[in-house]
């Protein structure tokens, strides 16, 4: 995993409490027949896949925060050329305290 988290308008009062991340996974099988939960990856190679991860969370009030994320992943060559298991996915969530 590598990754970063910037504050790029902290200076600016209103958004100081604004974050955006930046995340790359690598996944790999710790043996090439090695099994994992998702059973279309049935190719013994240890390269499950690939992901990338970005998230924008926003402190708007001292008990409200806003964060949406998107996160792609991409198949490796554990997974057999007919099996196209790439996905991505997107949230979006507020999260009041009290």
């Amino acid at each position: 995993r590598a990754g970063v988290l910037l504050k790029p308008l902290e200076n600016i009062n209103r958004f100081r409490n604004l974050s955006f991340g930046l995340d790359y996974y690598h996944f790999l099988k710790y043996e090439n027949a090695g099994a994992i939960s998702d059973l279309e990856a049935t190719v013994a190679d240890k390269n499950i896949g690939d992901e990338i991860d970005i998230s924008l969370t926003w402190q708007f009030l001292s008990d409200a925060t806003l964060t949406l994320q998107y996160g792609y992943f991409m198949a490796g060559d554990a997974f057999p050329d007919s099996a196209d298991d790439s996905e991505s996915y997107f949230s979006a969530d507020l999260t009041l305290t009290f």
